[in-house]
């Protein structure tokens, strides 16, 4: 998307959606830069830009943040949505009698799911004259500050609201964090009253959450003892691995209801003798990222070792 002048305000949204212009509704791909659109508080916003980017699914595969979310017909409220949409994962939902969070922290995997994408997404960028967002409910922001994590009651509430409207129940869960390590979180989830529908699960580091998903990794060790089909294992690398020279407390829970999942929450220990050389490290920063990756992998081999 090069190119962009740095001007106006910027809404991304999936190909195949459909804009409220001023002359009459157009499909994203058809709005040409000047057309007007009609704002979310009803006045006019100007098209000063249009940006277009394809991702295919050999990249989503190794990206799963970039997946969009697919939310069902009726998901959100009777009616609300009219008709299944995928909608970006940043993009706000409104669900009446509740704050609006974006669609990434409401899956379910049943009326709100995020699959991976099996054939190439359109990302359009419109860049506008105003504040917006456009009126349609159909944008998601096109700067970083909608990732950080909604207050926790907040977003539980909502998402027990969602599971009753959807009929889905939760009973006892099993399972096991086999897995905590500075660079990644293992284990399996299942949850009794639906052993058919596979649970997810979300983690949180250091009280940080982020974005849930659904626990369907094959285990054939977990088909061997019955457990569903064997795809209820996960395996979740983190963005970064985990400074070794402190303390972090991970947790992994279900989505649903904020159940941990047995043996959660762990303490990951500092790696003794690694602190000052990070220190020193630090002022270079390709140095200390590399420094800092080697140092995870150290404290993984530490703890597979005890």
């Amino acid at each position: 998307m090069a190119g962009r002048p740095a001007i106006g305000t910027r809404w991304l949204c999936v190909g195949g959606a459909v804009v409220q212009a001023v002359a009459g509704p157009l499909p994203v791909a058809a709005v040409p830069i000047g057309a007007m659109l009609v704002g979310a508080d009803g006045g006019q916003l100007a098209v000063r830009w249009i940006g277009r980017t394809r991702l295919f699914p050999a990249e989503l595969a190794a990206q799963p943040r970039l997946w969009p979310v697919l939310v069902a017909a009726g998901a959100l409220a009777e009616g609300q949505p009219a008709h299944d949409m995928v909608v970006l994962a940043e993009q706000a939902l409104h669900v009446p009698g509740h704050p609006a969070m974006a669609a990434k922290w409401l899956v379910n995997g049943a009326s709100i799911g995020r699959p991976a994408p099996d054939v190439p997404l359109d990302v359009f960028c419109l860049e506008l004259d105003g504040p917006g967002p456009p009126a349609g409910g159909m944008f998601a922001p096109a700067d970083s500050a909608a990732s950080a994590s909604p207050d926790d009651t907040a977003l539980l509430a909502l998402r027990r609201h969602l599971a009753r409207h959807a009929g889905l129940a939760t009973g006892p869960l099993r399972g096991s964090l086999d897995v905590a390590r500075h660079d990644r979180v293992g284990g399996w989830a299942a949850d009794l009253a639906a052993p058919d529908r596979p649970v997810v699960v979300e983690v949180l580091v250091d009280g940080v959450l982020s974005p849930p998903f659904a626990a369907v990794l094959f285990r054939r060790d977990l088909e061997a003892a019955g457990v569903s089909d064997g795809r209820r294992g996960f395996r979740a690398p983190f963005d970064a691995p985990l400074t070794p020279s402190g303390c972090h407390l991970v947790r992994v829970r279900r989505a649903a209801d904020g159940a941990d999942l047995p043996g959660s929450p762990a303490l990951l220990d500092r790696v003794e003798g690694l602190s000052g050389l990070l220190d020193r490290v630090a002022p270079d920063v390709r140095l200390a990222e590399t420094v800092g990756v080697a140092a995870a992998l150290l404290a993984r081999r530490v703890a597979d070792d005890r």
